[in-house]
């Protein structure tokens, strides 16, 4: 972006050219600029890159123009990606109409004092998210000298801590068991005992249940189109998410006799009444009948409103305390790296006298009860011997 060639005429000026964008047939767009001090020239030509003027005020394309050819060029995110980021950038109001490079950063701070007098923090960020990304392929493309998002201050957000349920929650899910369907029985017994995300279990069929290797395949996900219409994507939300993951006892035994019972082998677990796929809206109606059911067993004060995403929080986190390594624990929750796995979902409940007393067994024996990667080691207690303080006479 901005390409300059430099040469100095026979009337003993100057001159500057500089790329700064295209037509709309794709040829360069030039700009030239004289003076007959070299200095003052390269002044002048910085002012005019700093200005924001460069490219777009010939070219009269808007932020919403640049918005629309940069999110067509994200084919392969998923649905419900693309949906939060229109939803973000409707948060742009009229500004969207504004022509990109006339654009300061102080339209952009006084929008986002304006929307954080009424709106949630992580709705600027997510604004701010694809704000940055827009102007930033609006400058690859050389339709603009810089991204000015860069200089902008981001919204200060206060991160909310992730948990999984409280110990009132998983005792109210055990006793509500009994007044659940068959239907609602298996789907929370999926959420306990699989930490798979929600999207992943309804598009579970019959095949991906797996008895004679002990494992759940999976593989795929339900996606909804604009319109909300569920269907079946054939991608994870990352490739860390195709993954093989142990089809555990208890679970075995309480959806076995339900599985088996389907018709055939690409029967889905979850469907409706009439055998389709769950639509978003059909499937909050049912979660909240089962969070009803659930809230019978708790206080008036304590009810909850957990998703199935803080089963995965919790199932994380006791995976972790029955010793699984890390590195498994990664590959069972289908996370990319090491990182989301420590510091996302092992919120761990600490007991100060359990720390106390396993750290003294392990500085007794050397044993890792952890993880069986550590090997034992030999412990070395150091020689201590007294050294008389300096300000001691000798």
């Amino acid at each position: 972006m901005g390409k300059s060639t430099n040469t100095k005429r026979k009337d003993g000026r100057y001159c500057k050219q500089k790329v700064i964008g295209r037509d709309e047939n794709g040829k360069r767009i030039v700009k030239s600029f004289y003076d007959t001090n070299w200095t003052r020239l390269e002044k002048s030509v910085a002012q005019y890159e700093g200005s924001g003027l460069l490219g777009l005020v010939e070219q009269k394309y808007t932020i919403e123009d640049c918005y629309n050819s940069w999110i067509a060029t994200k084919y392969s995110l998923a649905d419900s990606t693309i949906r939060n980021y229109q939803s973000a950038f409707k948060q742009l109001g009229n500004l969207r109409y504004k022509l990109i490079g006339e654009c300061r950063p102080m339209d952009i701070q006084t929008l986002y004092a304006e929307l954080r007098k009424k709106k949630n923090p992580w709705v600027i960020e997510g604004l701010h998210i694809v704000l940055k990304q827009v102007f930033e392929f609006a400058k690859n493309n050389d339709i603009i000298p810089k991204n000015i998002i860069n200089v902008i201050e981001a919204p200060k957000k206060v991160r909310g801590k992730r948990r999984g349920l409280t110990e009132e929650e998983r005792q109210a899910f055990d006793l509500a068991m009994s007044k659940m369907n068959t239907w609602q029985q298996n789907f929370v017994m999926m959420c306990m005992l699989t930490g798979m995300r929600r999207n992943e279990i309804l598009a579970l069929t019959k095949r991906d249940i797996d008895f004679t290797n002990g494992v759940i395949h999976v593989n795929k996900m339900v996606a909804y189109k604009d319109n909300g219409e569920p269907y079946i994507k054939n991608s994870l939300k990352t490739e860390a998410g195709f993954r093989n993951i142990p089809l555990f006892t208890e679970l075995r035994e309480r959806i076995g006799p339900y599985v088996k019972s389907l018709p055939y082998d690409d029967a889905f677990l979850f469907v409706t009444k009439t055998g389709t796929l769950i639509s978003n809206g059909n499937f909050e109606s049912r979660w909240r009948t089962i969070l009803k059911k659930v809230n019978q067993f708790l206080p008036e004060n304590k009810t909850t409103s957990v998703t199935p995403h803080y089963f995965r929080h919790d199932f994380a986190t006791n995976l972790f305390y029955a010793g699984v390594d890390l590195k498994a624990i990664q590959y069972i929750m289908g996370h990319t790296s090491l990182n989301i796995t420590m510091n996302i979902y092992t919120e761990l409940r600490i007991n100060i006298q359990d720390v106390n007393a396993q750290f003294s067994t392990y500085q007794k024996t050397g044993q890792s009860k952890v993880s069986q990667t550590f090997p034992k080691r030999k412990i070395q207690h150091p020689k201590y011997r007294m050294v008389k303080p300096y300000f001691v006479n000798a």
